[in-house]
């Protein structure tokens, strides 16, 4: 005798192509969540961005300060001279300017560029653009300057250290500077557009408040004493007899147009 069993039918699995589309609400709320992702990843992606240009700001800085250092080896161990030249060596040329005064064609004329021939070490990759002496942003040739107190100096009489008078009135006791980035309103783009540091021209403060300087030994640093006033005026050091001097003046009353003089 035959029976029939009866089969019963296996449950169908829902497919994709019965869903349809996406509601408008759907959409939005995946926009929203792309966007807010995206929102935080922007800072992350902008420091390390910076970050990298920080680094080569600092490589380029390193490579200026061992061509000065090689210029020096090559003139009795003597700094190159900067833009008044009469008032270091008389017949030597500034070191980033030679004798040419404009600064969109200057670079490359300088005592020292022989032995950094590459024009695009001279400009700091994180300095905005400028308007040339607007003040603002970079001149459209250098962003970097030399301490004019020691130009023409022999490297024997420059001191390891020097200090820096902060505007609280603390001192810090750092490598000494040679070669720095320099702030456009003071004066590297605005009343003296050239590459020497004196007086109250104020030292780089576009990466995060602070900048890099070189030192005597082609070391670099991050200075951001935590102060928006960093002129060349608050730096000293200590002249072979002990007593200090600023690093600010390089004519006037006193004379002290360079290092060498002592």
């Amino acid at each position: 005798m035959s029976h029939n069993i009866g089969h019963s039918a296996c449950p169908r699995l829902p497919s994709p192509l019965d869903r349809g589309a996406f509601t408008l609400i759907e959409l939005l709320v995946v926009i929203s969540l792309i966007t807010m992702l995206i929102s935080m990843l922007l800072p992350a992606l902008g420091a390390a961005k910076e970050q990298g240009r920080r680094a080569k700001c600092s490589s380029q800085l390193r490579q200026q300060m061992v061509a000065v250092l090689a210029y020096a080896t090559e003139h009795q161990d003597r700094m190159p001279a900067f833009h008044h030249a009469s008032y270091s060596t008389p017949d030597a040329d500034d070191w980033l300017m030679g004798r040419d005064t404009n600064v969109f064609t200057c670079v490359g004329k300088g005592s020292v560029f022989r032995y950094a021939p590459d024009r695009e070490i001279y400009r700091c990759p994180s300095l905005a653009p400028g308007v040339y002496r607007s003040g603002v942003g970079s001149n459209g040739g250098f962003d970097y300057a030399l301490f004019i107190a020691f130009a023409g100096t022999k490297l024997q009489k420059i001191p390891s250290t020097a200090q820096f008078k902060t505007a609280s009135g603390d001192t810090l006791t750092l490598p000494v500077p040679i070669l720095c980035e320099e702030d456009p309103p003071f004066h590297i783009n605005s009343s003296s557009p050239e590459p020497g540091h004196c007086a109250w021209d104020q030292q780089g403060k576009w990466h995060g408040g602070g900048g890099f300087y070189s030192s005597l030994d082609a070391s670099t640093h991050f200075f951001r004493p935590g102060s928006s006033i960093t002129p060349a005026a608050y730096w000293s050091a200590k002249k072979p007899d002990g007593v200090s001097i600023g690093l600010d003046n390089w004519w006037g009353a006193q004379n002290y147009d360079s290092w060498g003089k002592f």
